[in-house]
């Protein structure tokens, strides 16, 4: 029967009938939608065929039906769609199979990364989607236990929502081949230009040439051993110092559930995303001052706490020595990987129970460190 156009989705066609209340629409495969005289056949309101027409007698298909407000003053009007699908229409109804993990570890990570969507609109249109989904439940799993953000709310006159976004990197074996699919959700931190000076946002990172002295110096000292270091969610460890209003992240909305905790789910195909915001609570990727609050933080607490000494002409490179001389663990670190130097395993593992209580990271002998290759 006749029906309003309202507009296109991932799905099909979102329309409505007269005879239904004004809040409720239905999406439809774009196959049943048609201009009047275009075909034969005719339809009642219960989808039962009047007229039929030789060549499709098939019923219109509702895949979903989405309870939502109609849009005040928009001209509706009704969309003539093509026998002949374009190569956009193909990939939205019929997307690539997917990849098996089995074979993706088969394959170099850098031909890997070529297969992954750089928005998360095409995440379902990716061979590697499922890995991709496996990589935003992990990350907003650590998110709500930490908790990233307060309960959500409406915005509040003169406030601005900062928009969230997907960003997938590959991560890879030793070897080079593929390993898994690391998702971060980050803030889109060109809608927040010129709420901070750049001092403000400024954060120090390592000079080169500190790794390259520091190794020239150690390597053929007795005892001394070469470690590397990664923080795990580094930003995520510190908290905000100023207001900042999230949008729920692209496909998912944060809420509180009934233990009173913050939590999140999948948004259902076709459901709108949700109008309220969320209060940030700790720095997030793609945050202006971001890089500047971890390493204020991470320098506060191995300087004041750990009795680190920091160096005059590198910001980013903390020493300690114990009394004799004898024990020490030097530390060369860009944002949140570095070089360990140590010397004294009893001095360096109570480091690590230290360390341990503020930040949590990934410890090893060096291997591979910002893009450098190590053989010591």
């Amino acid at each position: 029967g006749p029906a309003t156009y309202h507009k296109n989705t991932a799905k099909g066609v979102e329309l409505s009938w007269e005879q239904d209340t004004a809040n409720v629409r239905y999406v439809m495969d774009r196959e049943h939608v048609w201009l009047p005289g275009e075909r034969a056949e005719k339809y009642n309101y219960e989808g039962e065929l009047i007229s039929p027409n030789v060549e499709d007698t098939s019923p219109p298909r509702v895949t979903s039906v989405n309870h939502v407000a109609p849009l005040a003053g928009s001209s509706y009007f009704c969309e003539s769609y093509h026998s002949e699908p374009t190569k956009r229409q193909r990939s939205e109804v019929d997307p690539p199979p997917v990849i098996p993990r089995k074979e993706l570890q088969k394959m170099p990570a850098s031909q890997v990364e070529k297969l992954l969507p750089r928005h998360h609109s095409q995440l379902f249109r990716s061979p590697i989607r499922d890995e991709c989904c496996e990589a935003e439940e992990e990350e907003l799993q650590g998110m709500v236990m930490l908790p990233l953000c307060g309960a959500p709310r409406q915005l509040q006159f003169g406030e601005k929502a900062i928009g969230l976004l997907w960003v997938y990197t590959t991560k890879e074996m030793d070897s080079g081949y593929f390993s898994h699919v690391k998702g971060r959700l980050a803030m889109m931190g060109n809608q927040e230009r010129h709420t901070l000076g750049k001092m403000d946002a400024y954060a120090p990172v390592a000079n080169p040439a500190t790794y390259r002295v520091q190794i020239a110096l150690h390597v053929g000292m007795k005892g001394v051993r070469f470690r590397q270091m990664d923080v795990s969610q580094a930003y995520l460890s510190t908290m905000m110092k100023r207001k900042v209003m999230l949008r729920h992240p692209p496909g998912y909305v944060f809420f509180i559930n009934a233990a009173g905790e913050l939590d999140y789910r999948r948004l259902k195909p076709g459901e709108p995303r949700p109008t309220t915001a969320v209060p940030l609570l700790r720095a997030l990727y793609g945050g202006m001052e971001r890089g500047r609050l971890f390493y204020d933080e991470w320098m506060d607490y191995h300087v004041r706490v750990l009795g680190f000494q920091k160096s005059k002409i590198d910001p980013c490179f903390i020493q300690k020595v114990s009394d004799d001389g004898l024990s020490f663990i030097k530390i060369v670190f860009h944002v949140d990987d570095g070089l360990v130097v140590t010397r004294g395993e009893e001095m360096y593992e109570q480091y690590k129970v230290d360390l341990k209580r503020r930040f949590s990271f990934k410890e090893g002998p060096i291997k591979k460190l910002l893009g450098m290759e190590f053989d010591v």
